[in-house]
Parts: C-alpha cells; sequence; structure tokens
C-alpha cells in the first residue's frame, strides 16, 4: 500500500472485530499506508485483541454509547469506521452515526460469499447486502502475520 500524502492522516475508526487477530492485521496495513487507528474498546476481550496505535476505552452504559460515540466523531472527524458485523448493539448505534455524520462505515462479515474469506461492504452488510452492494473478499488465513 502507498503512504498517504497528506499534512494529517485520515483516522479510522476501529469497534469491535471478529476473535483473534484479523483487525489488528487490517488496522496495522492501514497504518502502513499512513492512515490514524483508533481501537474502540467495550471490554476486555477489545483490549486483547487491540488492533490500533491508539486506543480509547469506552465505560459508559449501552443507553449512553450513541450520543458519545457521535460527540467523539464529531470531536475526530474519522474517515471511516471499521466494524465487524452490523448487527452487535454497539455497531447498530455506530451505522446511525456514521450515517448522520456522513462518516464512511465497512461493515465485515464472514464466510456469506465463500469460506474462509472475510466479505466487506462499504456502509452497510450482513442482512442489508443488496445487488447494488459494492462487495469485496478478503482472505482469512491463520498465516496472517499478527
Amino acid at each position: 500500500m502507498a503512504r498517504r500524502q497528506s499534512q494529517q492522516a485520515a483516522t479510522l475508526f476501529v469497534l469491535q472485530g471478529p476473535v483473534g487477530g484479523y483487525f489488528g492485521y487490517l488496522a496495522r496495513a492501514a497504518e502502513a499506508a499512513g492512515f490514524r487507528v483508533v481501537n474502540i474498546h467495550f471490554n476486555a476481550a477489545d483490549r486483547l485483541f487491540k488492533s490500533g496505535a491508539e486506543n480509547v476505552h469506552y465505560r459508559g452504559t449501552l443507553e449512553q454509547w450513541e450520543s458519545w460515540f457521535e460527540s467523539l466523531c464529531r470531536d475526530r472527524r474519522p474517515a471511516a469506521i471499521l466494524i465487524f458485523g452490523d448487527r452487535r448493539p454497539v455497531h447498530i448505534a455506530a451505522c446511525g452515526v456514521a450515517s448522520r455524520l456522513a462518516i464512511k462505515l465497512y461493515s465485515f462479515e464472514e464466510g456469506y460469499l465463500r469460506p474462509d474469506f472475510v466479505t466487506t461492504s462499504p456502509d452497510f452488510a450482513s442482512t442489508r447486502i443488496t445487488a447494488k452492494s459494492s462487495i469485496s473478499l478478503v482472505r482469512f488465513s491463520s498465516t496472517m502475520p499478527l
């Protein structure tokens, strides 16, 4: 990947990813390409599989999450939000925030189109994939460098 040429690197917010190091691999590739990656933690597992150089620990309730996240997005202005699955409660709220603030959102899913691959679609995936969706496959492998 070519390094981004800008005075200030575009920021990516990374929310909950799959179990394991996939989002860590993705974050390191994004950082190598010149992005600033901010990982948002909700629990101990998120901290265990952290994926970015900067880590934000959310400590509020589910009811407070959407408002808190929207404030963070308005303050930090991320270029994109990365999530794994758009049906988790915190991700449903993040999808709404991304839509309201016109932030690109990439939802990753596993195995819908081909086993051992991760499917991604800009904006939304999961149950909302349509024939018009732009879908990419990324090979998921235990041999990915972590």
